[in-house]
């Protein structure tokens, strides 16, 4: 049985709809989760993670290690956490095949650490760098020499996504897995009822955080109310979340709803009209993921995540008026938004879906 290490893991608490599951993965950030429980029962798997809590659910299975090491709170959490896996490694005997990394620093360490103890394992690399660093001149050079000569697959969203880590980084080699996030999703996906022009209802479910955009969101659907009677239900917590309640009660904004944490997610993306998200910046949002796995359209900023052709793009550098009035005219093309949705749901059947996800995981591992 081959043995597998997963490092890189991102700490607690990242996100709203399944804050409860990674409370009980120990911090261990979701889609990745998905991962471990996919693979975890025909491999032997060993997990390096941030020290936070335990993980119960996780070491139940006698397959599974769990290791947790200390870490650096703020600026320096994934560069400490990263050095301190390293440095673990460098000095313990742990004996593994196939090593699952997530973006660039975890993918560096690990890669130095083969280098120098001339290991012959084979490197997974989870491409997930935040868009704002893809054109930062400061990591270039590492991302170069990482990505280049110190992996042996990428493991990437879609083909889109291929040609622009080519373009990026120079790339040769044929290194590519493709389709390596996913979401599962078994609900009843009968949307007709949810476009009903007087019963219009939003959805927003994410860490409340600056990046997330939040507050302008509220102020969007305050000038978005005026031209279309809807609903905005928004769910999550974070440190914003007396500042989004006190805001929402002191303006009156009774058709905005504060719903805190749900362990549902999909249900209420579902049964939502349409998925809202204008953050500033993104790296792939599993809620994105969850709503073109439920054909339900999405309304997002135009920072590069996702082709025209599937989502509603919106220009968050305009005024809130413009960005309500585009909202609008939007909604208001009924056919064309369930068009993008029913593509973006055969998008999400090629690329992020669960199963399909395993399995090219499973297949590439055993290739090995």
């Amino acid at each position: 049985m081959k043995k597998i290490l997963i490092v890189g893991i991102k700490e607690y608490p990242l996100g709203s709809s399944n804050g409860e599951d990674k409370r009980s993965l120990g911090g261990i950030e979701y889609g990745l989760s998905r991962i471990i429980y996919g693979l975890k029962s025909e491999f032997n798997l060993t997990i390096i993670t941030r020290k936070f809590l335990n993980t119960p659910s996780l070491e139940k299975n006698k397959q599974l290690k769990i290791i947790r090491l200390k870490w650096i709170k703020g600026f320096l959490r994934g560069v400490s956490y990263n050095a301190n896996t390293f440095f673990y490694l460098l000095f313990k005997k742990i004996d593994f095949d196939v090593v699952i990394t997530s973006g660039l620093f975890s993918t560096f360490f690990i890669g130095f650490l083969k280098l120098i103890r001339f290991k012959k394992f084979k490197i997974l690399c989870r491409w997930d760098t935040p868009l704002y660093l893809l054109n930062s001149k400061i990591y270039f050079p590492l991302e170069f020499v990482t990505y280049n000569y110190l992996i042996d697959y990428f493991v990437l969203k879609d083909i889109f996504e291929v040609e622009r880590v080519k373009r990026l980084y120079f790339i040769k080699k044929n290194i590519f897995l493709i389709g390596g996030f996913g979401v599962k999703n078994n609900l009843d996906l009968n949307k007709n009822k949810i476009f009903k022009r007087n019963n219009l209802s939003a959805i927003f479910i994410g860490r409340l955080i600056d990046q997330k955009n939040i507050l302008l969101t509220i102020d969007v659907f305050k000038e978005l109310n005026k031209l279309i009677k809807i609903e905005l239900k928004i769910f999550g917590e974070g440190p914003l979340k007396e500042k989004i309640i006190n805001y929402i009660n002191q303006n009156n904004l009774t058709f905005i709803k504060y719903m805190g944490y749900t362990k549902n997610s999909l249900k209420e993306i579902n049964n939502a009209s349409f998925l809202i998200l204008l953050s500033k910046t993104e790296g792939l949002p599993n809620v994105a993921l969850e709503a073109m796995s439920c054909k339900t359209p999405i309304f997002i900023s135009s920072i590069g995540l996702f082709n025209k052709d599937i989502v509603n793009l919106i220009d968050i550098s305009q005024s809130d008026y413009k960005i309500a009035l585009n909202i609008h005219s939007m909604i208001l093309d009924k056919e064309k938004m369930i068009l993008k949705a029913n593509r973006a749901y055969k998008y999400y059947k090629k690329y992020y879906n669960y199963n399909n996800m395993i399995a090219n995981y499973k297949k590439i591992i055993k290739s090995i």
